[in-house]
């Protein structure tokens, strides 16, 4: 039986074949209930077999966004395809990558396509807005730079975007902050369109409002991303920013210390608050890129708001993360570099001193403020963990922001070291201490003391003569007790030299490298230092050099970079002469080899990627120490000159270089640098004033493009109304006009009506009265023979009445001749009133004027009737009268006849005569006879002549009738 059902069951569609079925219903269906219902099945196959139903009903959908653009439910159904079909299940049984973006590419390549999703963002239905942003963040996922050309294309486009951070429900608004990410990320075409609008009052009232970063989640994370887009490299909305927000990036800033106090008080606490924390440090970072126009203006807005002090109190708190405090560290680094007033300042802040962790435990080392160029370099140079590193590496980096291009500080900053290691009062915070130590001292297993020491002294000392000679100066040793006095030069080369001979960390090695290559380099004073020692260093480093190993590729290369600046900048006055460098250096090391060191050295990763590898310990695996061996300026130093020093050796060692360090001027190079200093300082007030300018230029545009929008909203506003207007203007006429004609129509059906009737009344009465006539003339044929007698006598009379009746004859026929000319006349004035009937606009008011007038003409013609028939009675020339006064009601009616009513009055006056000398007739023959007199007088009345004019008479009545209600239709 089951069998036997399932044998006469339908055969089952397969996936494919149901939707071509469903797109074929989609595209040919007229009414809206068969396509949303195709849609909706469509919808259900989206995920999983996307190629199919975006190859057949793509189109579709997309038309269906116009042709039901009102229908929300519909509109809710297209936009959840395209979602899908831009989404697919990943496990979906056909490929659907491609689809993804060549559907992606039939919304971005066509724009009346994309402008159909950017209208929907206006839309205030809850899905039509959701769905059509997330559909262009999918759209600007596949397509993204085709997608920013569109709304780039579509300046409204973004401003609405923009507006949607102020919707109030959640869904619209994170997705409106998500694609505005996206479409930020590389313009700055919509970067500034963006920023001209109130977005950024809304996103700092959104963080505000999720609790700020120590409460606030994801949303609070997106909003910075969103706010960093804004501003990376867009002077403008710098600017905006730097004169009307600060204060709140500040009150941000400082809710991360209140998210501790809550913390103390066991509130909540977001797991996302040092995300957020981290975001907004990298945000401040992009106000304070070295170069850029505007950054020291944006130095000086954040020092006033007091964000350098809140950022200092962020990094040396103990419970700061470590990834947190070193961007802190870097920010505040940023926030002084190369602005002379803030570096002057620096110095005088106070911070809470930070713990040195060792990994396991920390301990405080008390609790009483330092200044915070003490509490930096204690952070950099006390022996700390791996776990350290980061935070060490910052504040190095904030002393050497501290001493950027300010002469006088590194003066005075290597002459506070020089006096703190000659009285040892510094203790082992000093970095000349670290340096030169005894070798029995130098006993710690934090290979990065060295390194920061040597990279410290390295930028105090850098490109500098006047601080090279002041730390040339420096000596060790008592020569009243018997010691060896040795330089700081000396001293530096042989701590190196114990460095490589008993294989210490490669990194300290690599520390005094750099410091001597930076020292060496055009300084023959130094050199000669250098070469005091005598050849069994050069020999040291020769030896070094030749070693071709890889596993001291690096500090190969150094030793042979440092043989090379050495031999380049030595003199034939050395302790050691050039020619004497060379032959030793030769003799351990031959050409070929120092070439390979160098080269070696040269695309080493360390030195090669060094811009883009990260310089923290985050690359080394945990409780490993950082890949960390190079300062940025000796890499620099080290690239620009790799050339030169290459081919030191080719040099014949007679030809000397003079090193510039003897061969400058002070006064000259002061002057110099005070001149350059001029011009910096005028270059920063012309950027400034420039931004200034463009700040304006910027508003101005904004302005006019905010009218320019207005504008065009206005007049498409007023051409919706006028629309709008029109439509129901036409269709009030419409309506009215075809009211008009249906009651014209009842009344033309009743007027025919009453016409048929008293047609019918007249045939009738035509037909008693030939009967009448029938039987009269018989009777009369009777009594013809009495009254041939009487013929006679009243020939006369007769004849006389003849040549009236003639008279009365061509009176009427030129009357009927008038009659007709009057009737052509009146044709005419038909229709010249039919044509104006297209010209009446206010058809309503005069319809009651023309049933009041159909009114009154139905009264007028009864009268009329009447009276006729009283008339006819009364007179055979009745006819001819009621003629005239027909003619005249005519005329009454058209105002073109009105120059014949003199005539028609004539004509009346002239009737009006015979008519009464007809009736004088009538009475002579009543007086004839009795009953034989009145017999001819109805015989006269019922002939064939009189019966004519009476029907012409009522035909005549009937046409004047019509015409007078069509005239009263038309009035």
């Amino acid at each position: 039986m089951l069998r036997a059902l399932e044998a006469q069951a339908p055969v089952k569609q397969s996936a494919t074949e149901t939707i071509t079925t469903l797109s074929g219903r989609l595209n040919n269906a007229t009414l809206l209930e068969d396509r949303r219902a195709a849609i909706q099945g469509l919808r259900s196959f989206a995920k999983e077999y996307p190629a199919s139903v975006a190859s057949s009903s793509l189109r579709g959908l997309i038309n269906s966004l116009t042709q039901d653009a009102e229908d929300v439910d519909t509109i809710k159904l297209v936009l959840e395809t395209l979602k899908w079909l831009l989404n697919p299940n990943e496990q979906s049984v056909e490929p659907s990558q491609d689809i993804v973006l060549w559907i992606a590419d039939e919304f971005s390549q066509r724009q009346e396509n994309m402008n159909l999703l950017l209208d929907f963002l206006e839309s205030s239905e809850f899905f039509a807005r959701l769905q059509s942003v997330q559909l262009l963040a999918s759209i600007a996922s596949a397509r993204p730079e085709r997608t920013v050309e569109c709304f780039e294309a579509t300046p409204s486009a973004t401003p609405r975007l923009a507006a949607m951070l102020d919707d109030q429900r959640d869904a619209i608004r994170n997705a409106a902050i998500l694609l505005l990410i996206d479409i930020t990320q590389n313009s700055q075409q919509l970067q500034g369109v963006v920023g001209s609008t109130d977005a950024f009052e809304s996103i700092f009232a959104l963080v505000e409002a999720e609790g700020s970063l120590a409460q606030g989640g994801l949303l609070v994370q997106d909003c910075l991303v969103l706010l960093s887009n804004l501003i990376r490299g867009h002077k403008y909305n710098q600017y905006i920013i730097r004169e009307f927000h600060v204060s709140k990036l500040a009150r941000m800033l400082a809710s991360v210390s209140q998210g501790k106090a809550l913390a103390a008080e066991e509130q909540w606490i977001s797991p996302q608050k040092d995300m957020n924390t981290f975001g907004l440090l990298a945000v401040l970072r992009m106000f304070l890129v070295v170069g850029m126009v505007g950054t020291q203006l944006n130095q000086n807005a954040f020092q006033k708001y007091g964000l350098l002090q809140q950022l200092l109190s962020l990094a040396f708190d103990k419970s700061t993360a470590p990834n947190i405090r070193a961007e802190a560290l870097y920010t505040c680094a940023d926030l002084i570099k190369g602005n002379q007033a803030l570096q002057e300042g620096f110095a005088q802040y106070e911070v809470m001193p930070m713990e040195a962790h060792n990994g396991t435990n920390g301990a405080t080392n008390g609790v009483s403020k330092l200044y915070v160029i003490e509490a930096l370099l204690k952070l950099i140079l006390s022996p700390s963990s791996v776990s350290m590193f980061d935070a060490r590496y910052a504040a190095c980096e904030c002393i050497k922001a501290y001493m950027y291009k300010h002469n006088p500080i590194r003066i005075y900053f290597l002459q506070r070291a020089i006096e703190g290691h000659a009285t040892g009062n510094d203790g082992d915070m000093n970095a000349l201490t670290i340096l030169l130590p005894k070798p029995e001292t130098n006993s710690d297993n934090d290979p990065y003391r060295a390194w920061f020491a040597s990279v410290l002294i390295l930028h105090l000392i850098y490109e500098d003569p006047e601080a090279k000679g002041v730390l040339m100066k420096v000596t060790d040793g008592n020569e009243e007790q018997g010691e060896d006095v040795v330089t700081c030069i000396q001293s530096i080369s042989a701590n190196l030299v114990r460095a490589i001979q008993h294989a210490e960390d490669e990194r300290i090695a690599t520390g005094y490298l750099m410091l001597l290559c930076g020292w060496l380099y055009e300084s023959a004073e130094a050199v000669n230092d250098f070469l005091s020692e005598g050849s069994s260093v050069l020999r040291v480093f020769a030896q070094t050099a030749a070693k071709s190993t890889r596993e001291n590729a690096l500090l190969r290369g150094l030793c042979a970079a440092l043989l090379g600046i050495v031999y380049e900048f030595s003199t034939k006055d050395s302790p050691v002469t050039r020619k004497e460098v060379q032959s030793i250096v030769m003799s351990d090391l031959e050409r070929e080899h120092y070439l390979d060191a160098l080269a070696g050295l040269r695309q080493h990763p360390l030195l090669r990627d060094f811009e883009v590898l990260p310089q923290n310990a985050a690359s080394a695996p945990e409780g490993a120490l950082p890949d960390v061996y190079f300062d940025q300026t000796f890499v620099e130093l080290l690239k620009d000159n790799f050339s030169r020093i290459r081919k030191s050796f080719d040099r014949d060692p007679g030809l000397e270089v003079h090193a510039t360090a003897g061969a400058v001027d002070r006064d000259v190079l002061d002057t110099l640098r005070t001149q350059i200093e001029d011009k910096s300082q005028a270059l920063q007030d012309i950027e400034s004033q420039l931004l200034t300018l463009e700040s304006k230029l910027h508003q101005e545009q904004d302005d006019r493009r905010r009218d320019q929008e207005q504008s065009a909203a206005e007049i498409a506003r007023i051409a919706n109304i006028n629309d709008s207007l029109q439509k129901n203007h036409d269709a009030q006429v419409q309506r009215l006009q075809t009211d008009a004609n249906g009651q014209m129509q009842n009344m033309d059906t009743q007027f025919r009506a009453q016409l048929d009737q008293l047609n019918a009344q007249l045939r009738k009465a035509q037909e008693t009265h030939q009967g009448e006539m029938k039987r009269t003339t018989s009777k009369y044929d009777k009594e013809l023979g009495q009254l041939q007698k009487d013929k006679t006598e009243l020939e006369k009379s007769l004849s006389h009445s003849r040549t009236s009746r003639d008279t009365l004859v061509a009176d009427a026929q030129r009357l009927e001749k008038e009659r007709e000319e009057i009737n052509e006349k009146i044709e005419a004035a038909h229709q010249k009133i039919i044509a104006s009937e297209e010209k009446r606009k206010t058809a309503d008011t005069k319809l009651q004027e023309v049933q009041k007038k159909s009114k009154d003409l139905e009264g007028k013609l009864k009268s009329a009737q009447d009276k006729e028939r009283a008339k006819k009675a009364a007179s055979g020339g009745k006819g001819s009268k009621d003629t005239k006064e027909l003619d005249k009601k005519i005329a009454d009616l058209e105002k073109a006849l009105k120059e014949k009513e003199a005539a028609i009055k004539e004509k009346e006056e002239a009737q009006s005569s015979t008519q009464s000398e007809l009736d004088s007739m009538f009475l002579i023959l009543e007086d004839l006879g009795n009953k034989r007199d009145k017999d001819k007088k109805r015989l006269k009345e019922l002939g064939e002549e009189v019966s004519e004019g009476e029907d012409d008479d009522e035909e005549e009545e009937d046409e004047s009738e019509d015409g007078e209600a069509e005239d009263g239709d038309l009035d």
